[in-house]
């Protein structure tokens, strides 16, 4: 119980509201004294708290004798994780347009192998908001994959993805050679600003990505052969 109460707390959450409330999760539907007796919270201060939980949405009261219940614990989770999926999306928006802007950004170029690289992968694609353009002669099925859960555009270059591979994705298609590559390797552009080229090879993935002047150079090289292609 000591767990979930600090669990709760982390949401910002008191202590006497989050014993009122896995009392009631634990209990169904009480009245203001059996809530008192089952979680020690003094009778006195339920009324408060039963009022602060009601008006986060998260008890409800009806009946008399007035009654409360908490909505069920998988509506809870949804709602903390909507909450807490809120604040990431403020925070990765906001806290960027309080940096000092006098200050020169760094050209960053990072080398991943293996999972720490399927992670910083991972990471690029969770984190774009505008587009994702990816470009790979034969796109592999972990990548596809990984693009699906994209939260953005998504443009696709390569030569085995056609419209309908991805519902969500704009497709070009290349012209090469449709036999199965035993070496993978593309480029993915991130929101104009990051770029990651990727070699995979028995099942090993190398990374390098970088930010900057390495990323700018990449990103024109990138729109100049889309140009092209969609001349073509």
């Amino acid at each position: 119980m000591e767990k979930l109460i600090e669990a709760l707390k982390d949401f910002g959450m008191s202590e006497y509201e989050s014993k009122v409330l896995l009392t009631l999760i634990a209990k169904g539907e009480l009245t203001a004294k059996e809530i008192a007796d089952f979680s020690g919270v003094p009778r006195t201060s339920v009324y408060e708290v039963v009022r602060a939980l009601t008006e986060r949405g998260i008890v409800e009261a009806s009946g008399k004798p007035l009654k409360f219940r908490s909505i069920e614990s998988r509506d809870l989770m949804k709602l903390f994780s909507r909450k807490l999926q809120e604040n990431m999306d403020i925070l990765r928006k906001e806290l960027p347009t309080i940096e000092d802007k006098g200050i020169k950004v760094e050209e960053k170029i990072k080398f991943y192998t293996g999972d720490l690289a399927l992670n910083a992968l991972e990471e690029c694609v969770e984190s774009s908001r505008e587009k994702i353009i990816a470009a790979a002669p034969h796109l592999d099925e972990q990548m596809k994959e990984m693009l699906k859960n994209a939260r953005c555009k998504v443009v696709i270059i390569a030569g085995n993805v056609r419209k309908g591979d991805l519902k969500s994705a704009d497709t070009l298609l290349l012209k090469v050679k449709p036999d199965k590559p035993s070496v993978y390797h593309g480029m993915l552009l991130f929101d104009e600003s990051k770029v990651a080229i990727y070699l995979k090879q028995e099942g090993n993935l190398r990374l390098l990505l970088g930010s900057g002047s390495f990323a700018e150079f990449y990103k024109l090289f990138l729109h100049s052969f889309v140009k092209d292609k969609i001349k073509k």
